[in-house]
């Protein structure tokens, strides 16, 4: 990355190649790998961490991006290695000594962004302060050099940490025509946010309706009991 003459700001796109939980992976392993740092990585051998990750794999239900857009921090990671913040390496669904394949993009700017907390604390922990939320989440995001629909950034509010997911993303100039993005840098645009609804707040508004809809089944339920009862005397 150092020997090309890159725009800034610098925005990358990662995508995972495979890791050492593919089963491919695991068997065209390379010999650096097999020889020294998988077996004190990965104790019990191959079969042994084959069998973990694939059991990890198949309890996963995988909705996170395929690729996510990054920025650069600092130069300080050994050649031909990275370091990522751990919200990047759960999108990715990625692991120590994963491959990912790291490609230079030029990102339009965000115009509007659609966040989702994943609790119902962190709105009561935005109200704490006194704060108005829009501003709250406007500044927040701008720790973020670009931003990846679908993914879960975490935040922090007086300390705690909390999780937003990016549901929408559009870049500027496309919030009229309803466009959606990918990817947008955040990095000196003017953005604009809205905030749905907690996950949890979503569940408990739905709750009520299964519960409904389980008594109407009940009732159905008798009146075709009732309905073969009287069959049954007029047979």
């Amino acid at each position: 990355l150092l020997e090309r003459q890159w725009d800034a700001p610098w925005h990358f796109l990662l995508e995972k190649v495979f890791d050492l939980c593919d089963s491919e992976a695991l068997t065209t392993t390379p010999p650096r790998f097999a020889a020294g740092r998988l077996p004190q990585a990965l104790p019990g051998g191959d079969k042994a961490a084959n069998a973990e990750c694939e059991g990890e794999k198949k309890a996963r239900q995988r909705t996170s991006p395929r690729r996510v857009s990054v920025s650069v921090l600092d130069f300080s990671a050994p050649r031909n290695f990275i370091f990522l913040p751990l919200w990047v390496m759960k999108a990715l669904d990625l692991r120590p000594f994963s491959i990912v394949a790291c490609k230079w993009e030029r990102l339009p700017l965000a115009g509007h962004v659609t966040l989702q907390p994943t609790s119902s604390a962190f709105v009561r922990a935005v109200q704490a302060t006194g704060r108005d939320i829009q501003k709250v989440l406007e500044e927040e995001i701008r720790h973020y050099s670009s931003l990846t629909a679908n993914s879960v950034i975490p935040v922090k509010i007086q300390g705690q940490t909390f999780r937003l997911h990016v549901r929408q993303i559009q870049a500027e100039g496309n919030a009229a025509t309803g466009e959606d993005a990918d990817h947008v840098c955040v990095q000196d645009s003017d953005v604009a946010t809205t905030l749905l609804p907690a996950k949890d707040e979503e569940r408990t508004e739905t709750a009520p309706s299964a519960v409904a809809q389980g008594r109407l089944t009940g009732e159905q339920e008798k009146q075709r009991e009732k309905k073969r009862t009287e069959d049954t005397k007029h047979a």
